[in-house]
């Protein structure tokens, strides 16, 4: 667990987790993708798995400790079950307190893990910052393009500091 991870559960910078469309599938559960664990590989408790494989998760900060949003370094998502349960696919989505209803996508990003039991997609800032003075965070999950794929994700970290 990264101390400057915005989304942990628990974390003075997180204000709250919104789920929508997510079914859970057989004891797996929401709140694995924001607990500090990667769980373990054979434990569903530990993953994020939605049958479907679509549905959106919107982080959103504490907005009243830093008023000017936060400053996002890099964004760290990690997948990983027996093999086919490793590909990723989503689209990044931020709001800023200039307009904290407004998401503007930052892009679409996959990996391509067919027959490997994990992966990890890391966007990190080209130059200071991925995105600054962020309300939210939110991420369009959907289905890897390889047939037969599937994605149980075991953590999304959202590192970064209140913009000043």
């Amino acid at each position: 667990m990264a101390k400057d991870d915005l989304v942990n559960a628990g974390s003075k910078y997180l204000s709250k987790v919104v789920f929508e469309n997510y079914t859970p599938f057989r004891g797996s559960n929401e709140a694995a993708l924001n607990d500090g664990e990667l769980g373990e590989p054979s434990n569903n408790a530990g993953i994020a798995f939605d049958l479907d494989g679509e549905w959106l998760t919107t982080f959103f900060l504490d907005t009243t400790k830093s008023p000017k949003g936060y400053d996002l370094s890099s964004i760290i998502t990690t997948a990983g079950w027996p093999p086919n349960r490793a590909c990723q696919s989503y689209e990044l989505f931020v709001a800023t307190v200039s307009a904290p209803t407004t998401f503007v996508s930052v892009g679409t990003f996959s990996a391509d893990a067919v027959g490997e039991k994990a992966s990890q997609i890391k966007l990190t800032a080209k130059k200071d910052v991925i995105a600054a003075n962020v309300a939210a965070v939110r991420f369009k999950f959907m289905v890897p393009e390889k047939k037969g794929s599937e994605t149980a994700y075991r953590e999304v970290d959202i590192i970064g500091k209140p913009s000043k």
